[in-house]
């Protein structure tokens, strides 16, 4: 059964979602408080004229305050995003040695976040442009990448994600705004709202959707189907340990355990070889660099400076072998994960040099920096093709 919100209810839910007094959107509106009480109440309607003042007040559109929040200028919306994403294009702020150039990130960045502004006044209700908004907005809040608009990005996410949770109806578009909310609230030190929000995700993998949709295949009999969803479950824990594992060593790197944190950090390796074994192409679970980086500084930290330049040796190998593998699809012969479909990223081109530059620029020790074996590594990168 389908139930019905009046335009007194979602006014109601909109002037609470703003944080405005009734008096105060009275105000606003040029009407008495007791005209806005009514409407919420039920006991009267806005005019027609107040319809148009309504939706900006509230910064919606029309269709909101009737209660549709459709889906219809999805196309259209796509289209706009991919012109943004064109006209800010974040491969072009490096130089030549492949080092992101500041300014012309926080250019980039602060030319999106601009963009997608004027998108929204103009399609202030679609779901997919409110998505894609709170995903960039906190992107750039985290990484810093948009000048001194934090604050204003800060706010923007908050809003949005408001927006989102009280009118959403995909509930991974839903769930992901709780979880930029968890981001932006733990990067501002709001932790009790962050975990507010967090508190909100079911715990354990047999709460998600892939799980589920396993299940039902499995009681449907439909093998082939559920083949294929069983191995892409797999993909997705490979994924999420291999994230865990990083974490979990940088941290035991921060506690000054460094044998603990290489030992943590080199398993990410022995899942790599127990999943894949002799495979010609192997998924790196996540890219490597940032693992074969913190395995060398820990070493360095131990003062085994041998492993540690290994360890960097290792890191443009990887990336040089990389190079074949670009842009390439494949399912691989492995039982495990032969339903899965991989391909390395689609960027507009590889550039192992640029890669292993960023790299090194993390580097921790800038005495290592300085020694005769760091920089004839440095020059091997710099005479890479």
């Amino acid at each position: 059964m389908s139930v019905t919100i009046t335009i007194g209810q979602i006014i109601k839910k909109l002037r609470k979602e703003r944080n405005l007094t009734q008096e105060e959107l009275a105000e606003q509106l040029n009407v008495t408080s007791k005209a806005v009480s009514k409407w919420e109440s039920e006991t009267g309607m806005p005019d027609i004229s107040q319809v148009v003042p309504l939706a900006r007040v509230f910064g919606v559109s029309t269709d909101v305050l009737f209660g549709i929040f459709g889906q219809n200028d999805n196309e259209e919306v796509q289209k706009i995003i991919n012109e943004i994403e064109k006209e800010c294009d974040f491969d072009d702020i490096f130089d030549e040695k492949g080092f992101p150039d500041d300014e012309k990130e926080i250019a980039a960045g602060k030319k999106e976040c601009e963009l997608l502004r004027e998108a929204l006044k103009q399609y202030p209700n679609n779901m997919n442009l409110l998505n894609h908004s709170i995903n960039r907005f906190s992107a750039h809040v985290i990484c810093k990448t948009a000048g001194n608009d934090v604050d204003g990005l800060y706010e923007e996410c908050v809003r949005i994600a408001n927006v989102i949770i009280n009118h959403g109806k995909d509930m991974n578009i839903v769930m992901n705004a709780h979880r930029c909310l968890v981001e932006i609230y733990s990067r501002f030190g709001e932790y009790d709202k962050a975990y507010g929000h967090a508190n909100l995700f079911p715990a354990g993998f047999d709460m998600n959707r892939e799980t589920l949709l396993a299940k039902i295949k499995w009681e449907s009999k439909d093998i082939d189907g559920e083949l294929k969803q069983r191995c892409e479950n797999i993909e997705s824990i490979l994924y999420t340990i291999n994230h865990e594992i990083v974490m979990l060593g940088k941290i035991y790197g921060r506690k000054g355990q460094y044998e603990d944190s290489i030992f943590v950090l080199k398993s990410i390796f022995d899942i790599i070889t127990a999943v894949y074994g002799d495979e010609e192409f192997t998924p790196p679970l996540h890219l490597l660099s940032a693992t074969y980086i913190h395995i060398a500084n820990q070493y360095f930290m131990l003062g085994d400076n041998d492993n540690g330049y290994l360890w960097l040796e290792k890191l443009i190998d990887h990336h040089i072998n990389n190079e074949k593998y670009f842009n390439k699809r494949t399912k691989l012969k492995t039982p495990l994960l032969r339903e899965c479909v991989f391909m390395y990223p689609l960027l507009k081109e590889y550039n192992a040099k640029g890669t292993i530059y960023n790299a090194f620029d993390n580097f921790q020790l800038n005495e290592i920096k300085e020694t005769e074996r760091f920089k004839a590594l440095l020059d091997r990168v710099k005479n890479l093709d």
